[in-house]
């Protein structure tokens, strides 16, 4: 009993020790259970059936799996692992989706929600709008150059669906691509950052480019056609770029066609950018390129005009040409362009001739298609022949003028002849109708050749008249003897044709038009033998030598020559009322007109005379018909000029005298009512428009601040009708003006026009600001400154690489070169359209004067002048390096000579005195010499600038209170100016003389101290000057009234001036000559 009890109780024993193992392990186990649930990212629902792998990571950075589970329903794995809250850490991994997935790390907690399916992405047919099952798929990591990186490649389900979990969703954008089956090529979708999902739409219908040669019709292969996307707000975005195939097609697979999104297709295959209308279905469009394509050649064999600038102009309504665009050929000459507006625009090219150089313009292109377009002819040699000696005359100018229709001329070229007497010329329309006559000044006086209109070869016969004046009496040339050569008409009148000195010899050469082919001439020489005696010769017939034999004291003097007369106004045919009109025009006489009188026939018959009025110092005259009766039709005019010998010349004139019944019509052409003048006077214009000539025009001005009515009556120009009326006070006007016109027909019909005119001070601010910022005022500056604000214009001319100074360029070429040293400066002054930054080079090249005599070079002159030009609105240091540098300021103050054993200090106290501190700037006698030593080795050595260490002073110096260190070289002085470029005393010295220029020559100190802040503060600024001029320029003293008209111009300012005022058009050494006086 006692042993079965034993036994019991130790098998009792062994089951509560095995017990408490098995409860020991079980609350071990239950500390360190963990449930991961696996979770859709984007549905949210748990994915079931997966299995879940528990990897410890190591020390080491290794990972050793630690164990395996299956989702359940829910989602749901469960793991027991060692060690977690205690340090040891774990990481899940899972595969979805295809490809493997790797949990965040785990440390503790008995719940991981493990997401996956981050990045989710639905691939849509394009044509069914259904997923695309099976579709190879590859997600890329957005680059913003396009070269995006591979990252995974994966295949969509069933459904079209591709679930991924890419690094760093939801902040670095991904892109996916795919084989697209509309046209074969990789598609790439846009940039998704999110989880999504997303949709990815592959093959939609097709939008096919066809890229056809505009002319040919032929398919452009292997041509760049990209395709945009047109935004809600315009912009454009590029989507997709691909190559022309070998028929010139090219297909796009493009997103939402139909669904309100909108595209362009654009290529460049040639020289222009063409783009298609607005795409918003799929389809073929068809892109046409170089529709305009010109073949031009070279006019004289036809070669192609190769790699050769043209230009494309076109036509505008009102005449006048615009410039278009600039190309080069191609090594065929060819252009193949896409200008906007064919067809509808009148385009043209224009070339140079390689002949002459001068300009040549194609037809006008009517329209798309192939042109030809031959530059210049075939070319035409004149050579100048001396008609006596028969030898070619060299170095003569010869112009080429085209007879017009009209009879007119126009100069259309210059040549000078050569050794031979040669110059060439290429004309237009030479052999097609088109003529040319030669014009040249061999013997004093020009002659004009035969027309031309054909051929390559022309000799122009000159000094077809070889004259020697004889005195009878001792067989001597009679020298330096004026000769006049007149024309002998048939009706005995002779009509002067030159006037020519004759040589120490008595000999001259004469040029007259018709000799030789029926015209006859007669000679005159003028006082031969001083005693105020003219000396007629024989006839002259034919061309050669001729002898005028002159005997003194045997003279016969015939007055042969009638007035000459001319009708001004009316024209003829002009149509007259009743109340009749004014005559006028101008006699003229040898000796003196005697009377003018006018013979009028009227409509019933009737004929009276009247005299004229005629002014002897205008050589005009005029006379007022009176009344006519009112018989219509027409009414003749013979008007008779008779002078002291009773020669008489006659003009007619037939008018049409009609019944005018309607009133005439008052039209303003420079003012509309409510318009801006200016305070201090005007002029209104207009035309007057009636029936009839005759009418008259009385103004009466009020309001203004008059203290009267002005009443005034105004001529009216029989041939126009314009009018104009000087409305002008004696002070300023301070109110609106009410201007009444009153008017009134030949018939006596009358019509009146108000007007109410508004002064304003933005016409004499305007003017204010260009007379003190220019060499003066032309009409162009003053309209484009009027237009847009003088405050805008200033500030352009601020920026001068920003005005368009190409006109003056090419104006240059032409404009005579002269040999005073200023003729290039004045001329630029007069012509260049960056006018502030020559008066700041002015400014500058007075500030830094130097002394031509010094050194005698033009060179040295001109070159320091373009420094200033191209710094003058810079940075002052660098005009301080400019001036310190010039060859001509080193020898203008000895500079060169300024050597360590003999500091000169010249160029010292000019720098610190004149050129930045000033007189008052602070400095002392001490720092004039250490100045001096810093420059010492500089010089001048083959007209440039050069430093020679053996001749500085390289000791240690102080300058303005800062020590230099020793040893130094060029350097030294580069200190020097770095130092006062930045001084206190330099910022006043230079505003103040800035503002003595802009503003006024008594002192503005407000404006100086607001300046010389600004000066300062850009001290390092590449504009610091013309942030300066700008300050000054915007300034209230500059733009208001009280500094107005109180400078006084100088020489240079009033001559230029009032070359530019005048819009002078050439300019040579006499302006600097004139000025000079």
């Amino acid at each position: 009993m006692f042993v079965a009890s034993t036994l019991l109780l130790a098998h009792a024993a062994r089951r509560v020790f095995y017990l408490c193992l098995f409860l020991t392990a079980f609350c071990t186990s239950a500390i360190a259970a963990i449930t991961v649930k696996v979770v859709d990212h984007v549905s949210n629902v748990g994915l079931v059936s997966l299995e879940v792998q528990a990897y410890e990571r190591l020390a080491d950075g290794s990972e050793a799996l630690r164990g395996k589970a299956t989702t359940d329903a829910e989602g749901k794995s469960r793991f027991d692992l060692d060690g977690l809250g205690s340090g040891r850490q774990y990481v899940f991994k899972v595969q979805p989706f295809g490809a493997w997935v790797t949990s965040d790390p785990v440390a503790e907690g008995v719940w991981k929600e493990f997401r996956v399916g981050k990045f989710q992405v639905q691939v849509i047919d394009g044509r069914t709008g259904v997923g695309k099952a099976e579709q190879d798929l590859v997600i890329r990591h957005w680059k913003a150059d396009g070269n995006h990186a591979w990252l995974y490649a994966g295949r969509t389900d069933a459904a079209g669906w591709l679930k991924a979990d890419p690094p760093s969703i939801g902040s670095a954008p991904y892109v996916v691509t795919a084989q697209s089956p509309t046209d074969g090529l990789v598609k790439v979708s846009e940039g998704y950052v999110g989880k999504g999902p997303h949709r990815f739409v592959l093959g939609n219908e097709a939008v096919v480019a066809r890229l056809v040669d505009g002319v040919s019709g032929q398919g452009l292969a292997s041509k760049s056609v990209e395709l945009w996307e047109v935004l809600a707000n315009g912009t454009q975005v590029l989507r997709l770029k691909r190559t022309t195939g070998t028929t010139g097609t090219v297909s796009f697979d493009v997103d939402g066609l139909g669904g309100g999104r909108r595209y362009v297709l654009k290529s460049q295959p040639y020289m222009q950018q063409i783009e298609s209308g607005v795409i918003e279905a799929s389809g073929e469009r068809v892109l046409r390129a170089g529709q305009l394509q010109i073949q031009v050649l070279e006019g004289r064999g036809g070669t192609a005009y190769a790699w050769r600038d043209v230009t494309l102009m076109e036509a505008n309504p009102d005449g006048s040409l615009s410039w278009l665009q600039n190309y080069k050929t191609d090594g065929e000459g060819r252009l193949k362009l896409d200008p906007q507006g064919l067809g509808s625009r009148k385009l043209f090219l224009r070339a140079v001739s390689l002949l002459d150089g001068s300009r040549k313009d194609s037809q006008i292109f009517a329209g798309a298609g192939a042109y030809e377009f031959r530059v210049g002819g075939a070319g035409l040699t004149v050579k100048v022949v001396d008609h006596v000696s028969n030898v070619g005359l060299a170095s003569l100018e010869v112009q080429a003028y085209e007879r017009l229709a009209d009879g007119s001329e126009a100069l259309r070229g210059k040549a000078t002849t050569d050794a031979e007497g040669k110059s060439r010329f290429d004309l237009d329309g030479l052999g097609s109708g088109r003529q040319y006559v030669f014009k040249v000044q061999p013997f004093g006086a020009w002659v004009t050749s035969d027309p031309v209109a054909e051929g390559v070869w022309k000799e122009f016969r000159v000094g077809t008249l070889a004259v020697r004046i004889t005195d009878v009496s001792t067989a001597a040339g009679l020298a330096e003897t004026s000769v006049v050569a007149y024309e002998k008409r048939p009706d005995g009148s002779l009509r002067s044709e030159i006037q020519v000195k004759a040589d120490g010899a008595g000999q001259l050469k004469l040029d007259l038009p018709g000799l030789g082919k029926g015209t006859e001439y007669i000679l005159l020489a003028k006082n031969p033998f001083a005693d105020g005696k003219d000396y007629f010769s024989q006839i002259v017939s034919a061309p050669g030598v001729f002898s005028f034999l002159i005997k003194n004291g045997k003279s016969e003097e015939p007055d042969l020559s009638p007035p000459t007369l001319l009708i001004y106004s009316p024209d003829s045919l002009a149509k007259v009322a009743s109340g009749g009109l004014v005559i006028n025009g101008t006699a003229d006489d040898d000796g003196l007109v005697k009377e003018v009188w006018l013979e009028l026939t009227l409509p019933s018959g009737a004929v009276f005379k009247k005299m004229a009025a005629w002014r002897s110092e205008s050589k005009t005259w005029h006379v007022h018909t009176g009344r006519l009766d009112g018989v219509p039709g027409v009414v003749r005019a013979v008007l008779r000029a008779i002078d002291n010998s009773y020669n008489e010349a006659v003009a007619e004139l037939n008018l049409e005298l009609i019944l005018d019944i309607a009133p005439p019509v008052i039209s303003s052409v420079s003012h509309s009512n409510g318009d801006l003048v200016p305070h201090g006077g005007f002029t209104v214009s207009g035309v007057l428009s009636d029936e009839t000539i005759g009418g008259s025009i009385r103004a009466t001005i009020s309001g203004g601040g008059l203290v009267s009515a002005l009443i005034r009556d105004v001529e009216v120009s029989q041939k126009s009708g314009r009018w104009s009326i000087l409305i002008a006070p004696e002070e300023h006007f301070s109110s609106p003006i009410f201007l009444t016109i009153d008017a009134a027909d030949g018939a006596g019909n009358k019509s009146v026009k108000n007007l109410v005119l508004n002064p304003s001070d933005v016409f004499h601010q305007t003017w204010h600001g260009l007379k003190r910022t220019t060499f003066g005022v032309n009409q162009e500056d003053y309209r484009i400154a009027l237009g847009m604000g003088i405050s805008d214009f200033l500030s352009v001319q601020l920026s001068p690489g920003g005005v368009d100074d190409a006109g003056y360029a090419e104006k240059a070429q032409f404009l005579p070169q002269g040999t005073h040293l200023g003729t290039p400066l004045t001329q630029r002054m007069i012509f260049t359209k960056r006018q502030l930054q020559e008066v700041m080079t002015w400014f500058w090249d007075n500030h830094f004067s130097t002394y031509y005599h010094a050194h005698g070079s033009s060179v040295f002159e001109y070159a320091e002048n373009e420094g200033f030009r191209k710094h003058s609105l810079g940075n002052f240091r660098s005009l301080l390096g400019v001036s310190a540098r010039s060859p001509a300021m080193l020898y203008t103050l000895d500079t060169r000579s300024n050597v360590k054993s003999r500091p000169n200090e010249n160029y010292a106290r000019e720098l610190l005195e004149l050129h930045a501190l000033g007189v008052d700037g602070g400095y002392s006698q001490q720092d004039v010499k250490e100045v001096a030593r810093a420059f010492t080795g500089w010089t001048v050595v083959d007209g440039g600038f050069s430093f020679r260490l053996a001749d500085h002073d390289v000791g240690m110096k102080s300058v303005l209170g800062h020590s230099m260190p020793a040893d130094r070289g060029v350097e030294d002085g580069e200190a020097v100016l770095d130092m006062v470029s930045v001084h206190p005393s330099t910022a006043r010295f230079i505003c103040r003389k800035l503002i003595n220029m802009f503003v006024s020559d008594i002192p503005v100190e407000s404006l100086a101290l607001r300046c010389a802040a600004v000066f300062l503060a850009n001290s390092q600024s590449a504009d610091q000057i013309a942030q300066v001029v700008g300050t000054i320029l915007s300034s209230s003293e500059f733009m208001g009234r009280e500094y107005r008209n109180k400078k006084i111009k100088g020489p240079i300012e009033f001559v230029v001036g009032a070359v530019r005022n005048l819009n002078g058009d050439l300019a040579g050494d006499d302006v600097p000559i004139e000025i000079q006086r």
